[in-house]
């Protein structure tokens, strides 16, 4: 009889087990759909805080430029943003005011008085990705701030799949931007589920690949006047993010990321934008540290 209970016991564990694990796996594989989810008239924020790091060569040296950190210029990011949402459309997408406070504190340069905001107006798919036109305050210095995830609409830019995806799954696109008159590459993988507060988040793994092909002129703003050009520049801005989307709430929940712009900068000869004889090659290497967190 002992015997016959324990068997059961055991047959009964083994079911329980069982069921456990098969239960277990259909929830990892089942597919989801990701959509951010607007509503008009609402308003939510997000916390961004990190680091810009610019190598410089000679830095905390003697001789070297005052208030310089051995490895070359910190440069700390601090700013809040508050995003209200203006208009729905039909497909999913929505009219945003996005408002800045705070500022990239840069060394010789005035900053922004204290408590100033700066207003924005994009308008952002229902996959996150931001719609980047000509029109765009900061022109191609913004653009590459918004699509790589840093910047003042930074913490608003996400890149969701268009169809329902599980566990494993991986997706791509190409954005995009006149600005640099070119397309940066993402690619996102769906790693796993997991929680953050009370929110049950899906876990992303996420990169974008910026390509730069620019000519400046002599006060280094972009310009497509070959007349106008002082030097051209060439390299890439690569950001890799883990994130976690509140599949739920249709909500970005928590953005962390790091990576680098590495640029080469030459000479040119204006109306040629040709390269100038002898003229040196100079390699900047920026390093980015960056959070974003749901406020409200």
């Amino acid at each position: 009889m002992y015997r016959s209970v324990r068997a059961a016991s055991n047959i009964a564990a083994v079911a329980f087990i069982g069921s456990y694990v098969v239960c277990s796996v259909s929830a990892s594989a089942q597919s989801v759909q990701m959509k951010l989810k607007y509503r008009a008239g609402e308003a939510y924020g997000y916390q961004t805080s990190g680091v810009i790091t610019i190598p410089i060569p000679g830095a905390g040296e003697k001789g070297g430029a005052p208030g310089m950190m051995k490895d070359g210029l910190k440069i700390p990011v601090n700013t809040s943003q508050q995003i209200r949402v203006l208009l729905v459309h039909p497909d999913g997408s929505a009219d945003l005011e996005v408002a800045t406070k705070g500022s990239v504190n840069l060394p010789g340069v005035p900053s922004a008085p204290a408590g100033a905001v700066t207003k924005t107006k994009v308008t952002a798919a229902a996959s996150g990705a931001l719609s980047m036109d000509k029109k765009v305050p900061g022109g191609a210095t913004a653009a590459i701030g918004a699509v790589s995830g840093v910047g003042s609409t930074g913490a608003i830019a996400m890149y969701l799949p268009s169809k329902p995806v599980k566990v494993g799954d991986s997706w791509s696109e190409k954005v995009a931007v006149p600005q640099l008159g070119g397309f940066a590459s993402v690619t996102a993988k769906y790693i796993g589920n997991g929680n953050v507060g009370h929110f049950k988040t899906a876990h992303i793994k996420l990169s974008v690949v910026i390509p730069l092909a620019l000519l400046l002129d002599n006060t280094g703003s972009v310009t497509k006047d070959k007349s106008k050009a002082k030097s051209d520049v060439a390299g890439k801005v690569s950001m890799n993010y883990d994130q976690d989307f509140a599949v739920q709430e249709g909500r970005l929940i928590r953005s962390v990321g790091s990576g680098a712009t590495v640029l080469k900068i030459r000479s040119v000869k204006q109306g040629e934008a040709s390269p100038v004889k002898d003229s040196k090659v100079q390699a900047i290497t920026t390093k980015i540290d960056v959070s974003s967190a749901l406020t409200q």
